[in-house]
């Protein structure tokens, strides 16, 4: 019972995530952009680099939290900001690109998708749970 009640509690809340044009996803669009300039352009008594870094990670950080983009886009442009502003050089930005374990697991997810997409996965997987005739037969 407080499973089903946690369930419709929380429906309305992924709505307001997964609809692009909501108020939640508007005002994390626009913190997006007004968290990192005040960090940008606030003094603190940090050395512009790392001032610089702060502010491109609070913009990944609020895109991640309100889902104001993708996460793979708010990561793919964090990364670029942090090449492109000159906070750190591009081996430095990209790196954990340049790794064969980011590869595969990234190989895998893309199989996962395709399997996921053409059904394949409930074909397969439910004629291979059902039991075989000469199983049955061998039972009896």
């Amino acid at each position: 019972m407080m499973a089903a009640e946690k369930d419709s509690a929380s429906a309305p809340a992924e709505a307001l995530l997964e609809n692009p044009n909501s108020r939640l996803v508007i005002v994390g669009q626009i913190l997006c952009i007004l968290v990192p300039l005040a960090v940008w352009f606030s003094r603190p008594p940090l050395e512009p680099v790392t001032k610089h870094g702060f502010a491109i990670v609070g913009f990944m950080v609020v895109a991640w939290i309100t889902r104001a983009m993708d996460y793979a886009l708010a990561g793919l442009v964090g990364c670029f900001l942090f090449w492109a502003l000159g906070v750190v050089r591009f081996p430095v930005a990209f790196s954990g690109f340049a790794n064969d374990t980011a590869w595969f697991l990234f190989g895998a997810l893309l199989l996962g998708v395709i399997a996921t997409r053409s059904k394949g996965v409930d074909r397969y997987g439910s004629a291979s749970a059902r039991p075989r005739k000469s199983a049955r037969r061998a039972g009896r």
